[in-house]
């Protein structure tokens, strides 16, 4: 019987792990994706002199690698070597955040960390869940969760002025890591309003 070569193995096992969608041959390309969450609509920026950083995310130790992961079952996890996010996930989340909030006209401007040396807040956040559940026969779903702080430096010392978790679960249409990308988009889209709505009420007060 001629063994496969370890690379093709194990590709085969996760087209298992997926429920075998576009795995029409066990010899496979690696892919690359980005997430990328478009507004439906960009307010114009409130005319005040409030500017907020995003800093780039810590993200969990089981997610922290570029590979998707996939929940295959209760307490059993796996890594897709052929299939990953072009850069480290906390990077991609904290500038999809940035350009986010840059659109909701809360503050005056949105920068990256370092961009200016006095910012009024500081945006924090804890990717805590990223990844496909696909532990049940039946389906799958993208699951994401956040942890977001809200950083005040605006008076003599600072302050945490907003600190609250985020999570979602989209389903997905079919079991392929392009659809599982789609709904981690749709995840991070239904989180960043949320936020939106949340930190309008702090930030007016």
């Amino acid at each position: 019987m001629r063994k496969l070569p370890v690379f093709s193995l194990s590709a085969a096992l996760m087209c298992i792990a997926v429920g075998g969608a576009g795995c029409e041959s066990v010899e496979q390309q690696r892919h690359s994706y980005l997430l990328d969450v478009e507004r439906e609509e960009r307010i114009s920026a409130i005319h005040n002199d409030k500017i907020a950083v995003v800093e780039e995310f810590d993200v969990s130790p089981r997610f922290r690698d570029k590979s998707l992961v996939y929940r295959t079952g209760k307490f059993r996890y796996e890594s897709d070597y052929y299939n990953e996010f072009l850069t480290g996930p906390g990077r991609l989340i904290s500038e999809e955040t940035r350009k986010w909030l840059a659109g909701s006209g809360i503050f005056g401007s949105v920068l990256k960390y370092g961009e200016v040396p006095d910012p009024t807040y500081v945006v924090k956040g804890d990717v805590t869940e990223l990844y496909g559940d696909f532990s049940e026969e039946s389906g799958g779903r993208a699951v994401m969760g956040i942890r977001f702080l809200l950083v005040d430096f605006s008076g003599e010392k600072s302050k945490i002025v907003f600190e609250k978790d985020y999570h979602c679960g989209v389903g997905l249409d079919k079991r392929s890591a392009e659809n599982l990308i789609e709904a981690q988009n749709e995840c991070l889209r239904r989180i960043l309003r949320r936020l939106e709505d949340d930190l309008k009420a702090v930030v007016s007060r």
